[in-house]
């Protein structure tokens, strides 16, 4: 019989990390892949790239709407809950032996839960990292619920087995995401140009190789009464005259992103030059973005991964990601008396940093989708230890 499988996806992240993936399940003659779509994917506000999925015409698809209106702490809290719900309902449907689960979000917490108490086994892509924000805790807390797991980085998989999960079900595969921007790096800016026409909001621009940032910055929940340093710094730093420009991206949704998103209309208001506002991106055209730009500047895991991968300088601002492993392309960014403005002329005089493979190689995919053909972990998990 074919093994049974379902993919949880609930944010545009876990799509781009995904999508390789998704295509060698779909091709397997020894699988049934289901897909269980919700979270931000399904919300206008942040995107709602659902419509983008055309390799996914073929797969059976559930849809779990969980996201409650709001901007704070209890809305999340709330969200998790009515998430453990819904995905009880779908893997009901689905019946799957395994449910594939990524990283770090609070939604994924209620994926876990729900699978847990239905004796379904749980696979982890990306435990056993260390970051900030609340995205620690719950991690790990993701990997404690986990049978199988397919950390990044080898720093990631022996914190896995000093967690006291079993090493013959611990693979250290590399960064998902690294699989994909192979097949979408090389894309001519020409069609990114033209993207800027078209989408987005703000001034349109004509940006090129390595002569414009790009600036992602995330709420950090676990400091909402705090301002977000990132924030601060990029909207100081957007009103300097000679600077390269700027492509932004939206927020993801966290507790604190509506503060993010003022800022961004503000900016807009004020008629800020050079800058071009997207709310999300198919991994089809933020890939080339990514790949082309100068610098990548915020509190993204993207500036510290997968521009660690490609060779990107960047610039990492506040405690968002204050525990994350790190590469030499990133220069951190918590002092208030750091000049931002020569941090940023510094890193795009580097234009490119040698590529580290500490987080993968751009083979995970078929490493995770052979270990999925030949392991049976068992239901009952125990401490090793």
């Amino acid at each position: 019989m074919k093994k049974k499988i379902a993919v949880v996806l609930t944010s545009r992240g876990n799509y781009a990390k995904s999508k390789k993936l998704l295509g060698l399940m779909a091709r397997s003659n020894e699988l049934s892949l289901s897909v269980v779509l919700g979270g931000s994917l399904l919300v206008e506000k942040y995107g709602k790239i659902i419509n983008s999925f055309s390799d996914l015409k073929k797969i059976p698809v559930y849809y779990v709407p969980f996201i409650l209106e709001g901007d704070t702490t209890d809305i999340m809290a709330k969200s998790t809950s009515l998430a453990i719900n819904e995905f009880v309902n779908a893997f009901s449907l689905i019946k799957p032996e395994m449910v594939i689960v990524i990283g770090d979000r609070f939604e994924s917490l209620g994926v876990a839960i729900a699978a847990t108490y239905m004796n379904i086994k749980l696979v982890h892509i990306e435990g056993g990292e260390r970051s900030g924000s609340i995205d620690e805790p719950i991690r790990h807390a993701i990997t404690k619920l986990a049978h199988l797991h397919f950390p990044c980085s080898q720093d990631a998989a022996d914190r896995i087995e000093r967690m006291g999960e079993k090493k013959k079900y611990i693979f250290n595969v590399g960064s998902t995401s690294f699989d994909i921007l192979h097949e979408y790096r090389n894309i001519n800016l020409n069609t990114i140009n033209n993207m800027i026409k078209s989408k987005g909001v703000g001034n349109v621009l004509r940006i090129q190789k390595y002569k414009y940032l790009l600036f992602v910055c995330h709420p950090i929940t676990t400091e909402e009464d705090l301002e977000n340093s990132a924030l601060l710094k990029m909207s100081t730093y957007a009103h300097i005259k000679k600077r390269p420009p700027i492509i932004w991206i939206w927020p993801n949704l966290d507790a604190g992103t509506e503060k993010i998103s003022k800022a961004m209309r503000e900016l807009r208001e004020q008629r800020v030059e050079n800058i071009h506002f997207f709310k999300s991106l198919k991994i089809d055209y933020f890939a080339p973005l990514l790949s082309n730009c100068g610098c990548i500047v915020g509190n993204s895991s993207t500036g510290i991964r997968e521009a660690s991968y490609l060779g990107i300088p960047s610039i990492n601002i506040g405690n968002r990601q204050n525990l994350r492993q790190r590469c030499k392309n990133t220069i951190d960014v918590k002092n208030e008396k750091d000049c931002l403005e020569e941090i940023i002329n510094f890193q795009l005089k580097k234009k490119r940093y040698k590529s580290d493979k500490t987080f993968g190689d751009g083979k995970a995919s078929e490493r995770i989708l052979k270990i999925l053909l030949n392991s049976s972990p068992e239901l009952q998990k125990v401490n090793s230890y």
